[in-house]
């Protein structure tokens, strides 16, 4: 008999738990989801939602695609995926490869340390890095000193995909 009233006790409590995550899931909807709507109706709209005069169009997106500079930013963003992506996978790989599959001394620490970035704030990573490479960071101005020259622009499209990149490696790694 106490078999029997446990096991109805749980399937109760999983009733209870899809309600609850229904329930979740329709708020998020509603406070999400609902807000867009209007949002992606205007963006169809020949003149402001609130003007009797407006009609169905698809001019708001001809002129957004016939811009160049939206074209360029749109070439820049690919570009950026790209390499951010190209240079992640292949950076964790490698080290997958090194740490996991053989008998490299210190692999312990090595993985602590590569999969370290996963348990820090993204805000601090980027700050720590434009103390160290950016245009005034340490590392900067000591190659400056040597070579007489500005080594690297932590600020380009390059900078910043070799930035992601590396950020992205561990989870390529794990």
């Amino acid at each position: 008999m106490e078999v029997a009233a446990i096991i109805h006790r749980a399937e109760r409590a999983g009733v209870v738990d899809r309600l609850v995550q229904g329930l979740v899931a329709l708020v998020t909807i509603f406070l999400v989801a609902l807000p867009l709507v209007p949002i992606l109706y205007q963006s169809f709209l020949s003149s402001p939602l609130y003007e009797p005069s407006r009609a169905l169009t698809l001019s708001n997106y001809i002129r957004l695609l016939e811009n160049p500079e939206f074209r360029k930013v749109l070439s820049n963003t690919l570009v950026f995926a790209i390499a951010t992506t190209a240079l992640g996978v292949v950076l964790g790989t490698i080290l997958a490869i090194l740490i996991m599959r053989t008998d490299m001394p210190g692999r312990t620490y090595l993985s602590g340390l590569v999969i370290s970035p996963l348990f820090l704030s993204p805000l601090v990573i980027a700050f720590a890095w434009t103390v160290i490479f950016g245009p005034q960071g340490y590392l900067t101005q000591l190659f400056r000193s040597l070579a007489g020259r500005d080594p690297w622009n932590l600020y380009s499209l390059g900078g910043m995909a070799i930035l992601g990149g590396v950020y992205y490696a561990p989870y390529t790694y794990l």
